[in-house]
């Protein structure tokens, strides 16, 4: 036991000597913080701009349409989808030149302009060109967000239209209004509940992030083990390994590749502590070095066995991309993508991200 401490604290200093190993720990928590800060910019939703002809962006204007309708439409339309939460955030600018301004430097995604005479237009049937869209080509996510524009403001409109209606008829507008409020919030009248292919129901917001500082470390360290794994095959040509008893050359090899990784881990588990990630109290901390550890020996035992596939040093060091790609694309690392296709999810195990990760998933 006191031989495998010297060799695995040997290997640490092995690596510690290596100029390039110590650019990547100090290159770890820069990652991580840039990395952090796009996950959090994300978390608020993708950014669309507004602009109400006419309006006060600083103005309280009422969601809800009253009996009469002297409030603007185009103002509560854009007040109720400032309110919204989900995959997009709403905000309103103040001047047209400032939201078109945002689309062009990407702040946002894109911008609708609500004409100041939009209620008289839908009463006339003037639908087309009723609000103008303005989009930078870079962009391919403005059509989804139409719907939720459109839904909005029938939304917010749909009542006025029922008033007017039960004016012509002659009804008691009031208790029309009551009653529509009434079924139209107890969800007795119907309802859309939005699946995925394989019968799980979506969540809100499925486009935000799910583990980016977190996902981002472990395919780091996933990497690390496959790039140290590779570095002893070379050094295994070389000689290293000649002064040790063969039946011990598998264990000292694990040693020598989780040095790196074990080294690379702590900086990752202190980089999530200072971005915030990281799971709070002492049973956090334990857990989080627990789980930590447990992933640190798996790549160590897979990094070693796919030594034993690769062989050659060249070979390893090849199978990188494969494994970096593959563990970004299909982990729940930046989006879930098995939350909408079961098979992917089947795929993303096949990466040792995932094992780590689902630790993570409530």
């Amino acid at each position: 036991m006191g031989d495998s401490i010297i060799w695995f604290l040997l290997s640490c200093k092995r690596q510690l000597r290596r100029p390039s190993f110590l650019a990547i720990l100090a290159i770890i928590p820069i990652l991580l913080f840039a990395v952090s800060s796009m996950g959090k910019k994300e978390s608020q939703g993708l950014a669309i701009a507004l602009y109400v002809e006419g309006m006060n962006p600083g103005k309280k204007v009422e969601k809800a349409a009253g009996e009469g309708h002297g409030e603007s439409l185009e103002q509560k339309t854009a007040v109720a989808l400032t309110e919204l939460s989900g995959a997009f955030s709403f905000y309103i600018c103040g001047t047209l030149e400032e939201l078109k301004a945002d689309v062009e430097t990407g702040k946002a995604e894109c911008g609708y302009v609500f004409p100041k005479d939009l209620r008289e237009r839908l009463r006339e049937n003037d639908f087309r060109r009723c609000i103008t869209l303005y989009s930078s080509p870079a962009t391919v996510l403005d059509f989804m967000s139409e719907e939720v524009v459109f839904s909005t403001l029938m939304e917010v409109y749909a009542p006025e239209i029922l008033i007017d209606y039960s004016k012509e008829q002659g009804w008691d507008t009031k208790a029309v209004q009551e009653l529509y409020e009434e079924y139209s919030s107890n969800g007795s009248t119907f309802s859309f509940q939005y699946e995925s292919e394989g019968g799980g129901e979506a969540e809100e917001n499925s486009l935000a992030m799910t583990f980016p500082v977190r996902g981002i470390g472990a395919v780091f360290l996933f990497v690390t083990g496959i790039f140290a794994v590779s570095s002893l095959a070379e050094d295994e040509k070389k000689g290293l390994f000649l002064c040790v008893p063969y039946e011990k050359k598998w264990w000292y090899t694990l040693l020598g590749t989780a040095a790196p990784v074990a080294m690379s881990a702590g900086v990752v588990v202190i980089s999530l502590y200072l971005t915030g990630e990281a799971l709070i109290g002492v049973g956090g901390m334990i857990k989080e070095i627990g789980y930590m550890g447990l992933y640190v020996g798996e790549i160590a035992v897979f990094s070693c066995l796919l030594k034993i596939i690769g062989r050659r040093a060249e070979a390893l060091a090849g199978m990188v991309p494969f494994f970096m790609i593959g563990s970004l694309a299909l982990c729940p690392v930046f989006v879930d993508v098995g939350k909408w296709l079961p098979q992917l999810r089947m795929a993303g195990r096949l990466f040792l991200p995932y094992y780590y990760l689902i630790f993570f998933i409530s």
